[in-house]
C-alpha cells in the first residue's frame, strides 16, 4: 500500500480542510471521519467510501478492523504520525481517517413513522447527541432547520455513527415541512416525551451539555413551540427544582 510522506500532499491538504471548512464539504459533498469506530461505521451506512488513511501503527494495532477497511475503501494510503497528528480534530488520534461522500436526503422521510424536528441547534456536540439519543429511542429520521453542520467532526463524534445511519432532511420550512410530511403524534406522546426526559436525566445528567440537552428536548426536538396548545403541561415545564439554570 503506498505512503504518503510529506503534510504538503495535496491529500493531505485536503483532508485537513474538510475537518475544518464546512463551505469546503459542501462545496466537494464530502466529509471526513477520524477513530476506529466511527470509521468502521461507514460499512453499516449508506454512505459512499473514498479514501482511507491510516498509520502503520493503527494498522499494526488494530489490524483486524483496519484490513476490513483497506478493503472496503477503493483508495487506501499509510499516513505518518506527524501527518496523523496534523490533520486529527482529537488530541489523542488513533491514526484511522476515512473520507466519504456525503449522504443523499432525498426520500429521506416516510409517512407515518416518527421523527424529530431539529430547529437551530448551533452546538456540534449537542446536535450529535440529540442524534444519538433518537437512534436509541427508535426515531425514524430527522428535520434539520438552520442548524449547525451535521458532518462537523464534533457532530459526528458525538453522535457515535448516528449522524451516518439516522436518515435526516434540510428543512427550509420547518413548520410546512412537518405538515408536508404528515408528521403525527401518537396518542402515548405525552408518556414518550416523559420516557426520554427519564433517559436523558440518567445517561447526560453528569455532563456540561445536560442543560441546553434538556432545553433541546423540550422546545426542538419534537418542535412543541409550533404546536404548544397540544402539549401545555409539557410546553409550559419549567425545571425550577432541577437546578439546572
Amino acid at each position: 500500500m503506498e505512503k504518503i510522506p510529506s503534510k504538503s500532499n495535496n491529500l493531505i491538504k485536503e483532508v485537513k480542510k474538510l475537518f475544518t471548512s464546512r463551505k469546503f464539504r459542501n462545496e466537494n459533498q464530502k466529509f471526513v471521519l477520524e477513530g476506529v469506530r466511527l470509521c468502521f461505521d461507514v460499512m453499516e451506512s449508506d454512505c459512499i467510501p473514498c479514501t482511507l488513511l491510516i498509520t502503520e501503527a493503527a494498522a499494526e494495532k488494530y489490524e483486524k478492523k483496519c484490513n476490513e477497511l483497506i478493503a472496503y475503501f477503493p483508495k487506501s494510503f499509510f499516513i505518518t504520525d506527524e501527518i496523523a497528528q496534523k490533520i486529527c480534530d482529537t488530541q489523542s488520534s488513533q491514526g484511522v481517517f476515512a473520507v466519504c461522500k456525503m449522504r443523499s436526503s432525498e426520500g429521506a422521510i416516510e409517512q407515518g413513522k416518527k421523527y424529530i424536528a431539529l430547529d437551530q441547534i448551533q452546538d456540534p456536540s449537542n446536535l450529535g447527541a440529540i442524534v444519538r439519543t433518537a437512534e436509541a429511542l427508535g426515531i425514524s429520521g430527522a428535520l434539520l432547520f438552520n442548524c449547525c453542520d451535521v458532518y462537523n467532526p464534533k457532530a459526528l463524534r458525538a453522535s457515535m455513527g448516528g449522524i451516518l445511519r439516522l436518515p435526516f432532511v434540510q428543512s427550509e420550512n420547518l413548520a410546512e415541512d412537518i405538515k408536508k410530511y404528515n408528521i403525527n403524534w401518537s396518542p402515548n406522546f405525552q408518556k414518550e416525551l416523559g420516557n426520554i426526559y427519564s433517559y436523558i436525566n440518567n445517561v447526560l445528567n453528569e455532563h456540561t451539555t445536560a442543560v441546553k440537552l434538556y432545553d433541546t428536548i423540550i422546545t426542538e426536538i419534537y418542535s412543541l413551540h409550533y404546536f404548544p396548545e397540544k402539549f401545555p403541561k409539557i410546553y409550559n415545564f419549567k425545571f425550577k427544582n432541577r437546578n439546572l439554570r
